[in-house]
């Protein structure tokens, strides 16, 4: 499965990125931090800057660390756990190393995914609290557009992969 970027390269840099923008964003917050908006993308919750900004870091961390651990020990999981579609023929003593590493890295990737969108969404209510509008730039559901297109391209690939061995041209 040859990449532009392995997944655990991708998934530390979405990390990093999250740090990045919370040492960059914590100075330029106010104390008084709107942290969720309504439908209409205005201001109604609020916390103080240190509890949004560790919230970010901790949902981050947490994220990244419970897919890491997940897609590192999948073949530790019981066969029976996994619900995958010719699974006698994907996890064969001949398949199961291939099929394991996809899954992984289709995990890894997955989590990535998940922490753009998380810091997308982070950066627009840092925008909303920095420039004091306390109002949503934009609509977050078009980051969860984008988020849908990218997964679902994953699970696409995934299906194809993990296809009927019968109609695969050949094994690699």
């Amino acid at each position: 499965m040859n990449k532009i970027i392995k997944p655990k390269a991708f998934l530390l840099l979405t990390v990093i990125l999250a740090v990045v923008q919370i040492i960059y964003a914590y100075p330029r917050l106010p104390q008084k931090v709107a942290i969720h908006f309504s439908a209409a993308g205005v201001a109604d919750s609020y916390s103080n800057k240190i509890t949004a900004s560790f919230g970010e870091l901790m949902i981050i961390f947490s994220l990244s660390i419970l897919f890491y651990l997940l897609s590192k020990y999948i073949h530790k999981v019981p066969k029976s756990f996994i619900n995958l579609p010719y699974k006698n023929y994907w996890l064969s003593s001949e398949k199961e190393t291939e099929s394991y590493k996809i899954i992984s890295n289709t995990l890894l990737q997955i989590c990535s995914f998940t922490n753009l969108l998380l810091i997308a969404v982070f950066q627009l209510v840092i925008n909303a609290n920095t420039t004091g509008s306390l109002k949503l730039s934009i609509n977050p559901l078009w980051l969860m557009v984008v988020y849908l297109f990218f997964v679902t391209i994953n699970t696409i690939k995934l299906l194809k992969f993990f296809g009927n061995p019968a109609n695969r041209k050949t094994d690699k």
